[in-house]
């Protein structure tokens, strides 16, 4: 690793399953305040091609491998391998504050701060973990045990880091009531003049791929808590006659299930591999409507995902198909889509319609949606909630 970063500012310590991007926009809001900041991260779990090299990432020596991380005992040892990993790289790059993305990169930060006294650590939490490993399908006995073990990490990394900042406030509060200290929050910050409402000629000629007809897409993670089995069902109700494409840009491990019934029914989907973080302004820009799905499961209420914010600095209307959560509030509040309840493919199917049949609507609910983006995630708020946070 180069020493070009030895004693930098800002350490920003995350594990990759596509690729650095919320990372980034904080470290650029810090470069722009004068600090000095690096990314120290993983190789991309899913986009093994085309990440763009950066100056300001570092990457430690090892890739979880894609079929390793798909169980869970395999994704423990790949967090596991790179909390110990990231904790020596600190003790090369000697930051002064560590920004640690999720708790094994807090694990990283604090056994560095045992040994070089007066680093400062924040925790980000962007969703609550092990909670989350109650709805995996495991054996119970592992399951109870992995909870039990998540839990004692937590209360151990709420006492010992310096400040939590949480993706939303309805995340802050409850964080606040479980650890009795002030949670600082900083909702999605994004790049705003990178993601941004482009044409669709000019997002067809750049990406190298031509779309067909109205086009609904989804981007990102393919799991149980995304549930995107609903788009497949309402490709299914819609049919080839209303003239929609579905376009999903994304992978995980319900990916390959739903290809084959795509293909088996004559579905009218397409299905695209990950791509670098760098292009997925011009996918999004290929879409007239974007989808965000949830399962209906109660700790997804916090939910803020990173496709909702990215959706709506390229001025898409979005549907959320979801239980309420914050995305889905944030969504009715600013009018920046429509919002529907999990696994209703009728209210699905007639919300797209909708918004094909009225060019009017979608681009009121995309200029509303772009407007959430300008006011809510600029990355202006990121040196705010540093000085909130550290004092």
């Amino acid at each position: 690793m180069s020493s070009e970063y030895s004693g930098c500012d800002v350490v920003i310590l995350e594990f990759s399953a596509f690729a650095p991007s919320r990372s980034l926009y904080i470290a650029e809001a810090l470069l722009k305040a004068g600090l000095t900041a690096l990314i120290l991260t993983t190789r991309p779990v899913y986009v093994e091609e085309g990440v763009k090299p950066r100056r300001e990432v570092r990457y430690l020596g090892f890739r979880c491998r894609r079929s390793l991380y798909a169980s869970i005992l395999g994704r423990v040892y790949c967090y596991a391998r790179f909390a110990l990993q990231a904790a020596l790289a600190l003790v090369r790059f000697k930051p002064s504050v560590v920004y640690a993305r999720n708790v094994f990169a807090a694990l990283a930060a604090v056994l560095y701060k045992s040994l070089v006294p007066g680093v400062k650590v924040v925790l980000e939490v962007s969703d609550l973990w092990p909670e989350a490993l109650a709805y995996l399908r495991v054996s119970e006995a592992l399951k109870s045990f992995l909870m039990r073990v998540g839990q004692l990490i937590n209360a151990h990394l709420y006492r010992r880091v310096d400040a939590i900042v949480a993706h939303n406030e309805v995340l802050a509060r409850f964080l606040e009531r479980r650890t009795g200290r002030r949670v600082h929050v900083l909702l999605g910050a994004i790049d705003l003049e990178k993601f941004r409402p482009m044409s669709l000629e000019w997002a067809e000629r750049r990406f190298g791929v031509h779309r067909r007809g109205f086009t609904v897409l989804y981007a990102g993670l393919l799991g149980p808590f995304q549930d995107p089995w609903v788009i497949l069902d309402v490709a299914a109700k819609l049919g080839g006659e209303a003239g929609v494409t579905f376009l999903i840009v994304g992978t995980g491990p319900l990916r390959r299930g739903m290809e084959e019934r795509a293909a088996r029914e004559g579905l009218s989907v397409k299905f695209l591999d990950p791509v670098p973080h760098d292009m997925m302004p011009l996918v999004y820009n290929l879409a007239d409507v974007c989808l965000m799905t949830y399962a209906p499961t109660g700790f997804l209420s916090m939910g803020l995902p990173k496709k909702f914010v990215e959706y709506a600095a390229c001025g898409k209307p979005i549907i959320c198909v979801a239980p309420p959560c914050v995305a889905s509030l944030l969504c009715e509040e600013w009018s920046a889509g429509l919002v529907v309840e999990p696994g209703d493919v009728e209210g699905l199917a007639a919300a797209i319609l909708k918004l094909r049949g009225d060019g009017e609507l979608r681009a009121e609910m995309g200029f509303n949606a772009r407007r959430m983006a300008e006011t809510l995630f600029s990355p202006r708020r990121v040196v705010e909630v540093f000085r909130e946070a550290l004092g």
